[in-house]
């Protein structure tokens, strides 16, 4: 059930931001509905072959991850001492990676408030889901939830956005500051 209960909240809040952000990015957009057209030929498809087939969706998902994580990060009990930062941690002491700051260091990343999905790179969103033997059990699961619901409304409908920028409320699970109001058009066939 853990599975499925953490992406009740991941998966929309993820989903939205990377409308948010195509929205913003009009040629973004443009690209990634021709490439769910080329996957799903039909409006009423329902799903196709592979999540590898949309690798622009893909790089787009990783982005928003990457700007936008849902959580605030992962935390680990050290289990010995360690010098992070030139700074000494003794062991079994809580240590958290709050990925919405790693993410947006110059260190990083070129230009890391940018959304450019183009720098995306399968290794990114390593952050957002941990790894080795302590990864998210979910990720498969999220990011083909992600991939298809993302592909199929941009195959759909064309997202505007009319606010300002947008910023984060960092928590547990991560929200916009102010309500996030999209408008869709249907695209005709």
């Amino acid at each position: 059930m853990d599975l499925f209960h953490g992406s009740l909240q991941t998966v929309p809040l993820t989903a939205l931001m990377a409308f948010y952000h195509v929205a913003r990015h009009g040629d973004i957009q443009t690209e990634a509905r021709e490439e769910a057209k080329q996957r799903m030929p039909k409006k009423h498809s329902r799903y196709f072959d592979s999540t590898q087939s949309v690798g622009f969706t893909r790089s787009i998902v990783n982005e928003t991850l990457r700007l936008n994580p849902p959580i605030i990060g992962n935390g680990r009990v050290i289990q010995k001492d360690l010098v992070l930062g030139g700074y000494s941690v003794p062991a079994y002491t809580n240590v958290l990676l709050h990925f919405q700051v790693a993410c947006r260091q110059e260190e990083n990343y070129k230009e890391p408030l940018k959304f450019i999905p183009d720098r995306a790179e399968p290794n990114q969103i390593a952050y957002v889901f941990g790894g080795s033997n302590r990864m998210c059990l979910g990720r498969t699961f999220a990011l083909r939830q992600l991939l298809l619901v993302v592909a199929k409304v941009l195959r759909n409908f064309e997202i505007f956005y009319d606010g300002g920028k947008i910023s984060m409320i960092n928590q547990m699970h991560n929200k916009p500051e102010k309500p996030l109001i999209l408008r869709l058009k249907p695209i005709d066939e």
